[in-house]
C-alpha cells in the first residue's frame, strides 16, 4: 500500500517537535526522530511481520492478557487487587 506521495510511510509531527514514520501497511512505527530525514534510514530497513500483516487484513487486534483484562475489570468494579 503506497501514501498519496507514493511512499509506503506516512510521518507524523507530534507536539515536542520529533517525527514518527508509520508504515502504511502494518500500522506500526518504525521510529521517532529529530527530524524527518533521519527516519529514512529505518524505513528502508523496517519489514512488515508476517502475523502483523495478518491480524490487520482481519481487523484482528492483540487483546490484554488475562492479568491486565483481570486488573481493568477490577478496577471498573471498584474493587481492590490482592
Amino acid at each position: 500500500m503506497l501514501e498519496r506521495n507514493g511512499h509506503r510511510f506516512h510521518h507524523r509531527r507530534n507536539g515536542n517537535g520529533t517525527h514518527d514514520s508509520i508504515c502504511c501497511e502494518c500500522y506500526l512505527t518504525v521510529a521517532s526522530a529529530s527530524g524527518e530525514l533521519e527516519l529514512a534510514e529505518y524505513e528502508r530497513a523496517h519489514a512488515c511481520d508476517p502475523v502483523q500483516l495478518y491480524q490487520v487484513s482481519q481487523f484482528v487486534y492483540p487483546q490484554p492478557s488475562s492479568s491486565e483484562g483481570k486488573r481493568k475489570k477490577t478496577e471498573r468494579e471498584g474493587l481492590a487487587i490482592a
